[in-house]
């Protein structure tokens, strides 16, 4: 799998890797620095303001970026805080994509 870059980010015309591909260094700078994260602890970082929420539990959602073994760091989804298992969808955004598609 490719190292997601800006020149995907700007193709896919938002931020959109996949769930454990790895994302180009410059875009982790750039997350980080754009906002106090909301968590950046031991090799896992959030973005500090949530990307969605849990439709059944109402929880926020966070872009979330974990540090490999090998210092590289991989998109894990949006995750509950803290946590690096992707919600995605059980989010209000993928409701929304579902829902339009049946529309």
């Amino acid at each position: 799998m490719e190292i997601y870059n800006y020149i995907q980010w700007k193709k896919d015309g938002e931020f959109a890797p996949s769930v454990g591909q790895e994302v180009d260094i410059e875009i982790y700078l750039d997350l980080r620095d754009c906002m106090p994260p909301a968590w950046n602890s031991n090799g896992l970082f959030q973005v500090g303001e949530p990307y969605d929420h849990d439709y059944k539990t109402f929880d926020p959602l966070w872009v979330t970026l974990k540090k490999n073994e090998q210092g590289k760091w991989i998109y894990c989804g949006h995750c509950y805080l803290g946590k690096t298992e992707d919600k995605t969808e059980r989010g209000y955004g993928y409701l929304r994509k579902l829902f339009s598609k049946l529309r």
